[in-house]
């Protein structure tokens, strides 16, 4: 029976995952593209790596996606975290 459990909760994570999933990652994404547009010149012209790496919005994209891989993964292969993650973090 836990077979068939996992396999519910996998095709429930490919559903969740190419959508609402997706469209997180898709904003943050987009977050991440911008503070990118701020972060290269920024590194550029002062040449410190004040704002990447460890800062708040390059922890976010870099979570979120990694998220939305592992639920592709798990949905897929079963692998990956073993069950379905509602929201990213760790």
């Amino acid at each position: 029976m836990a077979q068939r459990s996992q396999a519910l909760w996998r095709i429930l994570a490919l559903l969740y995952g190419m959508t609402i999933a997706a469209f997180i990652s898709g904003i943050v994404t987009l977050v991440g593209f911008i503070w990118m547009l701020v972060d290269i010149p920024w590194q550029l012209i002062t040449g410190r790596n004040d704002l990447s790496e460890d800062s708040g919005p390059a922890s976010l994209v870099s979570t979120t996606i990694l998220w939305n891989t592992e639920m592709l993964i798990f949905s897929l292969t079963g692998g990956g975290p073993k069950r379905l993650v509602w929201l990213p973090g760790r």
